[in-house]
Formats: C-alpha cells, sequence, structure tokens
C-alpha cells in the first residue's frame, strides 16, 4: 500500500504539473491578448499580439492585430481632418475679419470723396461758380474725385475676387520684354509730365511661364506706386534679372527710406504710410495687397528693401522651359 500510495502520489503530482503547463499554455495568449485589447481600448497601439500560437487562439490575435492597425490607421485620420478643420475655421476666420477691415478702410476712404463730390455739386447748384473757368474747376473736382472713387471700387472689386480662393490662373509661356515694353509706354506720359528720369535695363526674349493677367497687374501697381511715391526724387528704374529659375523684375524710385518695421505694412490694404502725402486718383491704397494677391497665387517671390538712393520693388517669374522658348521663337520668325 505504501509503494502504491507513493507511485499515486507521484503521479497526481506529474498530472498537477502537467495540468499547470497546460493551463499557462492556454490562458497565457489569451492574458496577453485581453492585455493588448485593454491597451487598444485606451487608444495606446504601441503593442502587438504574437500571432505564432496556431489555432484558434491564433487567429484572434491577428484578428485583435489588424483591429489594432485598422483603428489607428483610423484615428490617424480623424486627427488630420480635424486639424485641418481648424486651419480652415481658423483661415475663414481671418478671411472675414479682412473682408470686414477692408469694408471698414473703403467706407472711410470714400467719404472724403464723397464729401467733395456733395460740396462742389452744391456749389455749382448755389451759383457760387461764377465765371467760366470757376464752373470749369468745379466740374474737374467732381470729374477727379468720380475717377478716383471709380478706381477704388474696381481695385476693392479685384482683391476680392483674388482672396475669394476662386481665381483660376491660366499659365502661359510669353515673352516678359515685350509685357514691360508695354508698361513703360501706358506709364511715359505720366513719367514725363512729371519730370521723372527714367530708365530701363531689359531686352526681349525673356520667356517666362506664368498667368499672364496676373503678372501685368503686378508690375503695373509696382509702376504706379512707384511714379505716386517717388515723393520729390527723380529717378525710376525698371530692370529685369536672370535667376538660376526666372527673371526677377526691380521697380526702383529714389524716394526716402521707409523704416524697416514699416516694410512688412506695405502690402496690407488701405496701409498709410504717410497719412499726410497728396491725394491722387490714382491711388487706392490697394494697389501692393493686389501684389501681394497675385503673387502669393502665383506661388513667386516678390518683396521690398530700401536701397542706397531709394526703396525698389521687385518679384520673380519662372522662366519657360528652353525647348517652349525655341518653339515661340520659331514661331515669332515666321
Amino acid at each position: 500500500f505504501e509503494k502504491i500510495y507513493l507511485i499515486i502520489s507521484e503521479k497526481i503530482v506529474w498530472l498537477n504539473d502537467w495540468f499547470s503547463r497546460m493551463s499557462a499554455v492556454v490562458t497565457g495568449p489569451i492574458t496577453q491578448i485581453t492585455s493588448i485589447a485593454n491597451q487598444i481600448a485606451h487608444l495606446d497601439f504601441s503593442q502587438k499580439c504574437s500571432v505564432n500560437m496556431g489555432g484558434e487562439i491564433g487567429d484572434m490575435a491577428e484578428s485583435v492585430n489588424t483591429m489594432s492597425d485598422f483603428m489607428q490607421s483610423y484615428i490617424a485620420q480623424l486627427q488630420a481632418a480635424n486639424e485641418q478643420l481648424k486651419a480652415d475655421i481658423l483661415q475663414k476666420q481671418e478671411q472675414e475679419e479682412a473682408r470686414k477691415n477692408l469694408v471698414a478702410n473703403l467706407s472711410h476712404d470714400l467719404k472724403t470723396p464723397i464729401g467733395l463730390i456733395a460740396g462742389y455739386a452744391d456749389g455749382l447748384r448755389s451759383g457760387m461758380a461764377r465765371t467760366d473757368e470757376e464752373f470749369g474747376d468745379y466740374c474737374d473736382v467732381i470729374i477727379d474725385e468720380t475717377d478716383r472713387m471709380m478706381v477704388m471700387i474696381l481695385k476693392m472689386m479685384e482683391l476680392f475676387r483674388l482672396e475669394s480662393g476662386t481665381v483660376k490662373l491660366e499659365t502661359e509661356e510669353f515673352d516678359l520684354g515685350d509685357l514691360l515694353s508695354y508698361e513703360v509706354e501706358i506709364f511715359s506720359v505720366e513719367i514725363e509730365r512729371a519730370g521723372i528720369h527714367f530708365t530701363t535695363d531689359f531686352h526681349d526674349g525673356l520667356y517666362v511661364l506664368t498667368d499672364y493677367f496676373s503678372a501685368e497687374q503686378v508690375i503695373t501697381n509696382y509702376m504706379q506706386n512707384a511714379v505716386s511715391h517717388i515723393n520729390g526724387g527723380t529717378d525710376l528704374s525698371l530692370t529685369v534679372g536672370e535667376e538660376a529659375d526666372g527673371y526677377r523684375v526691380t521697380v526702383f524710385n529714389s524716394s526716402a527710406p521707409i523704416p524697416e518695421e514699416e516694410l512688412p505694412r506695405l502690402w496690407e490694404s488701405f496701409y498709410r504710410l504717410d497719412q499726410s502725402r497728396k491725394r491722387s486718383q490714382q491711388e487706392s491704397g490697394l494697389g501692393l495687397s493686389i501684389v501681394k494677391s497675385n503673387m502669393e497665387l502665383l506661388g513667386g517671390g516678390y518683396g521690398v528693401r530700401n536701397v542706397p538712393g531709394g526703396v525698389e520693388f521687385w518679384a520673380e517669374f519662372p522662366k519657360a522651359p528652353p525647348g517652349e522658348q525655341e518653339t515661340e521663337t520659331e514661331k515669332e520668325e515666321t
């Protein structure tokens, strides 16, 4: 009996040990899967289940890993979409604030010409203009202020269009030299009348690949700004420099230097560097804002800086590929 007892006891110990090992084999993976599932529930995807267990437990582990990968990817997409939504909301708020400021500034700037038109019209009605010369002067003021309002309103509408995000650029190849020659022609009378010494340094064959209308707006507004703010200076220049991938158009005028802290604000709508400057029907306070909006759409560099003897504004336009330049040259020769 003692021997039988010992044998039975040994068998019982062996069975207990065997059951313990088998229990660990079965419950260990389940415990691991349960732990990792809890981590996933708390959005912790750093751990993965071992999938070399085989059988149904292995299938379960693989399913948990697949679920973890899917949830991780889905949550990343949600976070990206949430960040984009925040950015869009912020952009909308900034655009709305900019529009409010634009309308407020426009309303303020329109008060002066409207007041002058009303005053001179009332003077005409009251018979204050007693001679033909006085009558002509009154009419000239009304016409000038009307033109000035029209310029301001048209530029404001153009700025609204550019900032709306609906503008579609039409990229095309053209000779930047031809565009600059056209700009020189349309400003020549105004420059000559003002007694400005004007020089140019560019030539034909400067082929660029960009939106013609936007490029024209940029150069026109730069030229108008330079002519209007020469402030007693006498020199104005329009030059082109060649860069690695494009051409840099520079407009210089011999005006007083601009305080460095004021330079970034020149691109703001209706910003006045000199509140007491002479009014002109060509000035709207929107020209440089239109330049900024156009260049940001085009993706080109632009800027302003003080240089010895004056101030220069610049903008860069990309070169057309050499093959397209040759094709355009052949067309012109034909």
